[in-house]
Order: structure tokens, then C-alpha cells, then sequence
């Protein structure tokens, strides 16, 4: 078995110290990973649990234990702790089903692969107080059996009740059987594609516009070739003051944005290195490969096109990271997009033949997969946005939205006599809406909550 070198031993042959320190990290990481896999199957645990906040918490107490720590006894897993955490646990879910009842909740439903390549639905409840898991279940391995997965979906929205249920999120490419089976039985509930999966589409068709393309492939070798040799590595991080190139996101197109922006940051340390005295002295210098990287490195066209790639990305990229701080993404998202576009088209000056090509893949996807009720309506009801916007919210599509929202949540005819009453209040100022301190209080908090 191919072993990892000690510190001690790599810093007696020279070897790069860091680099060997991350492989050895890199190694325990790789092992730890393979016994929780390997205690997961054996135990026939959901591998999606790994999710829950307890699990991480787990994590955390072991690792401030000493390497004296074995498992606990089945007594102590029985006794009154195990009861208190029951307890708990209990509590917990009692007011995750009054939040269910008093404020509704999603069904999430995530396809995925497990482990051994077996494809796996994972469903779940979401609402303002948390998710709760629900359960996982190994699909056939005929991926057209749609009816099945519109059953187990169903199942669910029996055990959490249709009235408390809003709306089921599935990730973008999920079937479409199944969400005209759902809508034809319980057509007060929304089929709603998940807002994270949606931009990274978007990101994707946005990096495979042939020169973003080709800029992304040029930056990954540059970058491949310096972490590739140790020599090469070493002075990087002499130039860079120890800092590295490589960053990494919560999806591909993220991680090319995280990069591109760290290699651009880096550009003039980076060109001082391949014109240094260090680099001439060097086998790489006199290399094809170094050559070409070196003519790629003082080339102004190359940082040109890493900026233009970064300016395409990064907006769309701050929306994405903005959803995964806590803030409530139904009522911001399709104006945290608009945003976007905005920006995007001030950082090419504005110039269309620059950022229309970008624009288009955003609209795009907006229009196949976020014109959907809940998101227009969540635009029109959040002041942070109508207010600044009301000319342009105050289209048709937005109000029918509203409407149409209202008449599916909202069975009772005078709630909806109500609803629209209120609207005339908030589309022109009046009443407790006209109170500039409750605007500027409110337009932060999620647009549910807005009263």
C-alpha cells in the first residue's frame, strides 16, 4: 500500500513540507470517510442523514476527544441520555408540525446516487423553523418508473397533511409525469424546481459559451501545471506569499468562478514569477510546456478573457451564495436575479454585445423553469423590491401571480376578497403599508412574514 511520507522525513529529503502535509491530512480525511461509509451500509443507514445538524455535532465531540475515546456502551445508549435526546428530538418535532399547520411547509424530494450507484429518492419536510427528514427510498433501476415516484411523493403529502402543504421542490431535472400526476390529483399544491439547482444551470450555459469555455480550460492547465511539479508549487507560494490558487465551491461552475477570481487576483505576482530570475534558472524555462504557459501568463488577452469570464459568473454566483446564508430565497430570488442582470451589464460598461449573450442564458432559464407563481408573486409581495420596481412588478404576469396564489391557498372566497383588499393597500402606500419606519423596518425580513 502506497504510504505518505512524514513531515519529519520529507523536510530530512527536501521535499515540499506543505504539499506532503496536505497529502497526509488529505490520507486520514480519505480514511475516516471510508469507516462512516462503511458503518452507514452496514448499519443500513440513509446516506442523506450525514445532513442533519446532529450528525456534524457528533463529528465535533469526537474530534475534541483524545484518542483514548471508544464507543459508547449499549447501556449508556439506553440510559437517561439517550432518553433526554429522545425527548428532545420529540419537542422539536411537535413544533415542527404546529410551524407545518400555522405557516405551511414544502416537500422536498432529491434523487440521487448512494454509495453503490443505487438510485435513491431522500424526501423531506421544509418550513421557517428547519427541515425535518422523512425518509429514503431505493428507486427500480428503470429511471422511466415516473408513477412511482409521484406515489412516494403523494405518501408524504398525506403524512404532513395537503392543507399545511405550499408546494413540492425538485431539483431541475426531475420528471415531468410525476408533476402533472401531483398538480391533477392536488392541484392547491405547487410544483416548484429547486431555486439552486435553476442558476446552476444557468452557470452552465453560461460556461459553455465558447470563449468563457475556453478561458476556463486555459486557467485549469495553468493552474494544473503549477500544482503538478513541487518545484513549481514552492515558488508559487514564494511569490504569492503563501497563498494558493485553488478554491473550492459547492458546484463545478462555482468552483470556476472561485478560481478564475483567485488567478486573477494573483495575475501580477504571478507574472513577476515567469519573468523572474528564479524561472529563467529553472528546467521549466527552457520547457515547451513552461513556454507555453509562460507566453500564456504575460499575455494580456488571457487576463482580459479571465475577466470577462469572472464578470459573467461572479453576479450569478453572489446569488447563489446569498441563498445559502439563511436569507428565505422564494421572495428574493427573481429579484436577486434581476439584480444580477443589472450588474452584469454595468461591469461591461454597458456594452450589449457583451453582456446580452449572457443575459440570454439567465432569461432562459428564468422563463423554462422559475415563472412559476410562488416566484412572480414572492417578487411582487416583497417591498424591497416592489417599491424600487412598480412599474415594472405591476405587469399582468406578477399580479395574476398573486391572484392566482391566493385562490389556491385561500379556498374561502372571502379571505380572497380579503387579500385583495389589502393589495390595494400595499400598491398604493395606504394605511400601515404608507408608514415609511414600517418599510424600512420590514423590507428585510422574509416576504412571508410581511404584514
Amino acid at each position: 500500500m502506497h504510504s505518505v511520507p512524514t513531515m519529519e522525513k520529507a523536510m530530512k529529503n527536501g521535499e515540499n513540507a506543505e504539499a506532503i502535509h496536505d497529502a497526509e491530512h488529505m490520507e486520514k480525511k480519505r480514511r475516516a470517510v471510508e469507516c462512516i461509509s462503511a458503518w452507514f451500509n452496514e448499519a443500513g443507514i440513509p446516506s442523506n442523514t450525514a445532513c442533519l445538524q446532529s450528525f456534524d455535532l457528533m463529528l465535533e465531540a469526537i474530534a475534541k476527544c483524545s484518542r483514548s475515546l471508544h464507543g459508547p456502551s449499549l447501556d449508556e445508549l439506553d440510559g437517561p441520555l439517550l432518553k433526554r435526546e429522545v425527548l428532545a428530538i420529540s419537542d422539536s418535532i411537535e413544533a415542527l408540525k404546529k410551524s407545518w399547520a400555522s405557516e405551511g411547509c414544502s416537500i422536498i424530494a432529491d434523487k440521487n446516487l448512494d454509495s453503490d450507484g443505487n438510485r435513491v429518492l431522500n424526501l423531506a419536510v421544509h418550513c421557517s423553523l428547519g427541515v425535518s427528514f422523512l425518509r429514503s427510498i431505493q428507486l427500480p433501476s428503470d429511471s422511466s418508473d415516473q408513477t412511482l415516484v409521484f406515489q412516494l411523493i403523494d405518501s408524504c403529502i398525506e403524512e404532513v397533511g395537503e392543507k399545511n402543504v405550499v408546494q413540492v421542490v425538485t431539483d431541475i431535472h426531475s420528471e415531468m409525469k410525476s408533476a402533472k400526476m401531483l398538480t391533477a390529483k392536488r392541484p392547491n399544491i405547487f410544483w416548484t424546481y429547486c431555486a439552486a439547482s435553476c442558476i446552476d444551470m444557468m452557470l452552465e450555459d453560461i460556461g459553455h459559451i465558447p470563449f468563457i469555455k475556453r478561458t476556463i480550460a486555459k486557467a485549469k492547465s495553468l493552474t494544473g501545471f503549477i500544482y503538478g511539479q513541487t518545484s513549481l508549487l514552492d515558488m508559487m507560494h514564494h511569490f504569492t506569499n503563501q497563498q494558493g490558487l485553488v478554491q473550492v465551491g459547492i458546484s463545478y461552475y462555482t468552483t470556476c468562478c472561485l478560481n478564475l477570481k483567485s488567478l486573477y487576483d494573483k495575475r501580477i505576482e504571478l507574472k513577476t514569477m515567469f519573468i523572474s530570475k528564479e524561472w529563467e534558472d529553472s528546467m521549466w524555462s527552457k520547457d515547451r510546456a513552461g513556454k507555453r504557459f509562460y507566453n500564456l501568463v504575460v499575455s494580456n488577452e488571457f487576463w482580459d478573457g479571465v475577466l470577462y469570464a469572472i464578470n459573467s459568473f461572479e453576479p450569478v454566483v453572489d446569488v447563489l451564495r446569498r441563498m445559502g446564508c439563511g436569507r428565505p430565497s422564494m421572495g428574493y430570488i427573481y429579484g436577486e436575479l434581476a439584480k444580477a442582470k443589472r450588474e452584469i451589464a454595468f461591469r461591461f460598461e454597458n456594452k450589449k454585445e457583451h453582456y446580452i449573450p449572457i443575459w440570454d442564458h439567465i432569461d432562459f432559464g428564468i422563463d423554462e423553469n422559475m415563472k412559476t407563481p410562488l416566484h412572480l408573486a414572492g417578487y411582487f409581495l416583497n417591498p424591497l423590491f416592489y417599491y424600487e420596481n412598480r412599474n415594472e412588478i405591476e405587469r399582468t404576469e406578477f399580479k395574476d401571480a398573486v391572484l392566482d396564489c391566493a385562490r389556491k391557498m385561500y379556498p374561502h372566497q372571502s379571505t380572497q376578497e380579503r387579500i385583495v383588499h389589502q393589495l390595494k393597500l400595499y400598491r398604493n402606500d395606504s394605511q400601515s403599508f404608507g408608514r415609511d419606519h414600517v418599510i424600512l423596518t420590514e423590507i428585510n425580513l422574509d416576504p412571508g412574514n410581511f404584514r
